[in-house]
């Protein structure tokens, strides 16, 4: 599992984060406290995309390999 934090590079970020946004399949969505967590699938992996909903800002992104989000999931 890795772990982008979007205020580390903004622009190598953003620039991924928004791929997996449009181009990814989605999965799912929900409540981790206050960030909004969306799951996609792209290019072969799992992200999540971390929303601060109580900043109004994108947080992280997380990505892991398909068979560690089934067995995280399981």
């Amino acid at each position: 599992m890795k772990k982008y934090y979007v205020s580390n590079n903004k622009e190598d970020y953003l620039k991924l984060w928004e791929e997996v946004e449009t181009k990814g399949q989605h999965i799912d969505a929900g409540w981790n406290g206050d960030y909004l967590v969306g799951t996609f699938e792209y290019n072969n992996k799992i992200y999540e995309l971390w929303y601060d909903m109580e900043l109004g800002i994108m947080s992280e992104i997380v990505e892991m390999e398909v068979k560690e989000y089934e067995q995280r999931n399981k």
